[in-house]
This record gives structure tokens, C-alpha cells and sequence, in this order.
């Protein structure tokens, strides 16, 4: 089986084609709203992402708010025409393990009436 691309229409334009080319891989079409009490955070976007998992580079396509009442759609083909994603290296383990480390430190700190 060819690997399904997916269209992505926001109010009936095209915004992407997300597709992986390798043979293993991930794709996701994520929409997202966000009414956070804690920080005041408002937040109603899409993200078309994934991961190409032969050498684990996570792709990104398109980022965009949306707004109420705009329609998404998503159309699955097995088309060739996949719009150039943006390329993040895989992190390393250092960063990776530094990253950890600040998340800690930063859970620490919140909990720490409650240790």
C-alpha cells in the first residue's frame, strides 16, 4: 500500500499536503482550543505535523490559527504532489536530557508544599 497523503482545506483553500515519502513515518492533522483558568491562555489553532521515522526528523506543514466558524477539511489521497515540510532534527541526547532536567527542576519548585 502507497502511504495516504493528506489535503488540508481551511474555509475551501488549500492550505497543505502532508505526506511522508520514506517508508515509515508519522502524520497528524491536530486542531486545538485552549481556555486555561491557570495562565489566562486562549488558544483555537491547527497544527499538520509528523515524524519521519527513518531518521527520526519531525516535519511540520502548517501552523494557523482558526477562529469560530471557520470549516477544516481533510481529504486522503495517495498523491505525490506533498508540500515541503519544515525539517527539525532529531534532539540530541543532551539536550533532550537538559530539557528533562529544567522540567524537573520547574515540577520541583511547583510541588514543593507538597513533598
Amino acid at each position: 500500500m502507497k502511504n495516504p497523503s493528506f489535503e488540508i482545506y481551511i474555509n475551501d483553500r488549500l492550505v497543505t499536503t502532508a505526506g511522508i515519502t520514506s517508508e515509515f513515518g508519522v502524520v497528524s492533522v491536530i486542531t486545538t482550543w485552549v481556555n486555561s483558568s491557570v495562565d489566562n491562555y486562549k488558544d483555537l489553532k491547527i497544527n499538520v505535523g509528523g515524524l519521519d521515522s527513518t531518521d527520526e526528523s519531525y516535519l511540520t506543514w502548517h501552523n494557523q490559527q482558526l477562529a469560530i466558524g471557520d470549516e477544516v477539511t481533510i481529504k486522503i489521497t495517495d498523491s505525490d504532489n506533498i508540500s515541503t515540510p519544515t525539517v527539525n532534527p532529531k534532539t540530541s541526547e543532551e539536550e533532550h536530557l537538559k530539557r528533562k532536567i529544567s522540567y524537573f527542576h520547574r515540577l520541583k519548585e511547583e510541588l514543593k508544599d507538597h513533598l
